[in-house]
């Protein structure tokens, strides 16, 4: 079987989306999958990119404004895509992928496609998303031979958008255990100034829907109780980010709550184990990746009950609380309380986590799934 994985957006720094599609890519290519990637040169990292397995890796030409505007897409995708048994493509709110799904319709290629977020109009630019969601979201979803949801409430989203429900299948993202064995708490610590205290973590894009806002402002609500505590945030150079760190200063929070840039591999690993627990606090999310990381780390977690991973809380792996101010000033209360058992919970977080979310089991599904939909052996001979 060959298989042609599409993505706009190829660096680590890109978090899930690119991450998940790096890890299919990789496992099911150590299966014996010839996998070839298609993605933009935008922020590309060729070097990540290059340490998958065989297949080969092809990148054209984008232009960033709000939106990745790919350039010689069409082109390629014409002259190329009938090579391949099935298309794998990633991500909403995409052009390319939008480019793709109408190349494979018109050259009569069978096409996977995985939102790897919510489809629904959530935050800004409503108008040009609702027009974007009728007529390029939504026929990419009905002319799918089959979706990929990562959670049941994703699922229900890619329903509600038009995709039959016996089209539509559950694959959670998956992790790597290995990738989180590296431990060295003061490296980590004396690298970043942060002294003795006692850390909470956030890791994640730097934008609105992962309610950065929200841990900042639960933080000042406690911080008489604090003192001992710093807040971690790790995270991508953006807008919404500078707009974060002129908020702890007016808050005069700038001692305690700390900014860096996106981390990767061995230092990743360093700050879960350094961290005392992990903060999701996103308003809006499909099973952030961040939370297995960190159960793999044996960190619990603090999550709001709208990043779909529920059961993390329901294993005693986490804290699930409201996306609101004072939930999550509530669930800070529980999890630096000197009777709280971290350690204990970190455990049942990590038995659960690895024993069902490894990527081995998912890239699996992932096999199985494109062997259904993939063309007949014989269509190259046609």
């Amino acid at each position: 079987m060959k298989l042609l994985n599409v993505i706009d957006e190829m660096s680590p720094a890109f978090g899930g989306a690119a991450e998940r599609t790096y890890q299919m890519s990789r496992y099911l290519g150590l299966a014996g999958v010839n996998v070839d990637v298609l993605t933009t040169k935008w922020r590309l990292d060729k070097e990540w990119l290059s340490k998958l397995p065989g297949g080969k890796n092809y990148f054209v030409d984008a232009l960033h404004c709000r939106y990745l505007f790919p350039f010689g897409a069409r082109k390629w995708l014409d002259k190329n895509i009938s090579n391949y048994d099935v298309v794998h493509i990633s991500k909403n709110w995409s052009l390319l992928a939008n480019m793709t799904a109408a190349a494979a319709v018109k050259h009569n290629v069978p096409y996977v496609f995985s939102a790897m977020g919510f489809v629904a109009v959530h935050n800004r630019s409503r108008l040009l998303k609702q027009f974007y969601k009728k007529y390029l979201t939504i026929p990419m979803i009905r002319n799918a031979s089959a979706c990929i949801a990562v959670t049941n409430e994703e699922k229900e989203d890619l329903i509600n958008a038009g995709a039959a429900l016996e089209k539509v299948y559950l694959i959670p993202n998956g992790i790597i255990h290995e990738n989180f064995l590296h431990k060295d708490d003061k490296h980590f610590r004396q690298k970043y100034s942060l002294g003795n205290r006692k850390i909470m973590l956030f890791i994640g894009r730097m934008d609105p829907i992962k309610g950065v806002h929200l841990i900042i402002d639960a933080f000042g609500k406690r911080r008489d109780n604090l003192e001992d505590w710093c807040l971690v945030l790790v995270g991508t150079q953006s807008a919404y980010r500078k707009e974060m760190e002129r908020k702890t200063v007016e808050m005069s929070l700038q001692n305690n709550i700390i900014f860096l840039d996106p981390i990767f591999g061995k230092e990743k690993s360093e700050a879960y184990h350094a961290a005392e627990f992990i903060v999701v606090p996103s308003v809006k999310d499909a099973m952030t990746i961040v939370a297995p990381e960190a159960a793999c780390c044996a960190k619990p977690v603090l999550i709001t009950n709208t990043s779909d991973f529920g059961e993390l809380a329901q294993c005693g792996g986490a804290i699930e609380v409201d996306p609101t101010i004072d939930s999550l000033a509530n669930g800070l209360d529980l999890l630096t309380d000197n009777e709280c058992d971290r350690i204990g919970m970190g455990k049942k977080g990590f038995e659960y986590v690895v024993g069902n979310y490894k990527w081995e089991y998912q890239a699996q599904k992932y096999m199985a799934l494109f062997k259904a939909v993939s063309r007949p052996a014989s269509h190259n001979a046609a």
